[in-house]
């Protein structure tokens, strides 16, 4: 069974002055640190576990949720191949781009990029990964009812290519009010109601790089901006 995410608290944060951050990131830009970078390996790993555990005798298809997904999605491949064992079977992969913001907001719009070989999940588990749940509307829908297959979002989307089963493995899940009830099957972290940035995720195309997972400031929002 999977592991409960690990949970961060509301008021939860380190001083930007207790890690190291790059020379060109402005400190003012970030009002705290809410999981460091050695925590967050230490987490994929285990869900890199699981996951192998849950999908070792099945066609797991893997699909990468472009951009924010793109470095768990690179940590869980790497635990993955070195967790393998003989008589496990291999697994698939490939990228889809989505995308719902803009600035820090949700623009209720979903746009989904294109499968290069969407025939190829036909039958098989796949297991979207993504770096953040936040309404659940980009995975399921706005229209989400728990317990209920999605018709809209990505999952709604994929499920024309028949894939035997869709699930998520997400870096991590927002605790806010705008949620539909949507629950990934992996989560690595419960955290607070704020925008969080770095380790893949962004704001507009900036803090990516950042190794930990940081609370950006109003001052950076106002800074970076699209107009």
């Amino acid at each position: 069974m999977p592991s409960e995410p690990v949970f961060i608290p509301d008021n939860f944060g380190y001083s930007t002055e207790q890690f190291i951050l790059p020379d060109n990131v402005d400190k003012k830009d970030i009002s705290s640190i809410i999981i460091p970078g050695g925590m967050i390996r230490d987490r994929i790993k285990t869900l890199a576990r699981e996951i192998r555990d849950d999908y070792k005798h099945d066609d797991l298809y893997m699909l990468c949720v472009l951009k924010g997904s793109d470095q768990i999605f690179s940590d869980l491949k790497h635990y993955l191949i070195s967790f393998a064992q003989v008589g496990d079977k291999p697994f698939g992969f490939d990228y889809i781009p989505a995308s719902s913001y803009k600035n820090d907001k949700a623009t209720g719009k979903l746009h989904i990029g294109t499968l290069k070989y969407p025939e190829v999940i036909k039958d098989k588990r796949v297991l979207l990964i993504e770096d953040i749940i936040d309404s659940g509307k980009t995975m399921a829908g706005k229209d989400y009812v728990k317990g209920q297959i999605p018709t809209g979002g990505l999952i709604g989307h994929l499920l024309q290519y028949q894939p035997l089963e869709i699930a998520v493995a997400s870096l991590t899940v927002k605790r806010t009010s705008e949620s539909n009830g949507f629950k990934p099957k992996f989560a690595g972290f419960s955290i607070p109601n704020k925008f969080v940035v770095g380790y893949g995720l962004d704001f507009n195309e900036n803090f990516r790089t950042l190794v930990h997972l940081c609370e950006l400031s109003d001052f950076a929002k106002e800074k970076y901006e699209e107009k």
